[in-house]
């Protein structure tokens, strides 16, 4: 007979229309034989992590599928709401034209040496953080010229199978080459959240470096060593000094990117804070929040806003493409066709 431990509080007929490996999940009702050999070594607590994370992985899907259902939904019953007049259309931000924005001397770079460090859905994830700052270029006023530096391997394979069309974007390049290679060393800055340095201001001649490693963590201190390694001077961003942050102050590489954006257009580390960092960030005051759960921020944000963002990325123009582009228009103007 089964001990207590072993027993499921769940239907057998429950769950079985899953997926394979979905069954061999153990979910929330379900009993936890702390006695199993596959948890030797480890406390409750590390067991209990470790089978979240599992249930996430394994209902990665459902999860996505379900949100798509939800949004489908809202816009259905926001649509009958506004023909039948009980509802308001929705206003969204106004769009900066490109024509109103004006290019920021303040170059950004990627750092894109850590391949090694991430799996593979870590390395898709870096793809889907870098196409989203390529993309809040567009919303910007003053957009920065982005430099991908290090860039090859299975980051460039991803790349090229899912954004083969990154050849034509504008205001971004992939080299191969470092940053050391590319810029003078003297004006470069890493950004790292380990850092003694605070950035009260962010400076237009310099070069800021973003890591570009999505690692749950597990490699901490990275950038801050690598950068001290070559001498490169280190700041981080002035969270703490205007927020209390739920979890630790690690952002995603287009959240870094998308805040120095909104620091340039509003001279105000508070409100581009505010703007950019997802509310759950923000410390919590319910006792049952479980800090571990931060580890799927990253995930969190591609199902709510990858679909959206692969729609708003549209090809931008340097200030030199755009004058380049006014010439050969003026050009054509004033010189006869040939025949």
């Amino acid at each position: 007979m089964a001990s207590p431990q072993e027993q499921s509080t769940a239907p057998e007929h429950e769950h079985a229309n899953e997926p394979q490996e979905h069954k061999n999940v153990i979910r929330p009702q379900q009993k936890i034989d702390y006695n199993d050999p596959k948890y030797a070594g480890m406390s409750k607590r590390a067991v209990k992590r470790l089978l979240k994370q599992e249930l996430w992985e394994a209902t990665k899907d459902e999860r996505r599928q379900a949100f798509k259902d939800k949004k489908k939904r809202k816009r259905e019953e926001d649509r009958k709401l506004i023909e039948q007049g009980l509802l308001e259309p929705k206003m969204g931000p106004k769009r900066i034209k490109p024509e109103e924005q004006e290019w920021s001397k303040m170059n950004v770079v990627i750092d894109c040496e850590f391949n090694s460090y991430m799996v593979e859905k870590e390395i898709n994830s870096m793809q889907t953080q870098i196409m989203r700052c390529y993309s809040a270029n567009k919303s910007a006023k003053y957009p920065c010229p982005m430099t991908v530096t290090s860039f090859g391997g299975d980051l460039e394979a991803v790349f090229d199978k899912k954004t083969p069309s990154r050849a034509q974007w504008k205001g971004i390049d992939f080299v191969a080459e470092s940053y050391l290679e590319k810029f003078d060393k003297d004006k470069l800055v890493y950004l790292s959240a380990d850092s003694d340095n605070v950035a009260h201001e962010l400076d237009e001649s310099k070069v800021y470096i973003i890591g570009g490693i999505v690692d749950k963590n597990r490699h901490k201190g990275l950038c801050q060593d690598k950068a001290s390694t070559q001498g490169i001077p280190t700041v981080q961003l002035p969270i703490g000094e205007h927020l209390q942050m739920a979890s630790r102050k690690v952002l995603t590489v287009n959240h870094v990117y998308e805040i120095m954006l909104k620091w340039l257009e509003y001279r105000d580390w508070r409100k581009a804070f505010l703007e950019v960092i997802p509310q759950r960030k923000f410390e919590s005051n319910n006792p049952n929040d479980d800090p571990d759960t931060a580890d799927n921020d990253e995930e969190a944000d591609e199902e709510s806003t990858t679909e959206d963002i692969k729609s708003n990325v549209q090809l931008l123009e340097t200030p030199q493409e755009k004058a380049t582009d006014e010439q050969t228009a003026e050009n054509e103007a004033t010189t006869p066709h040939q025949k």
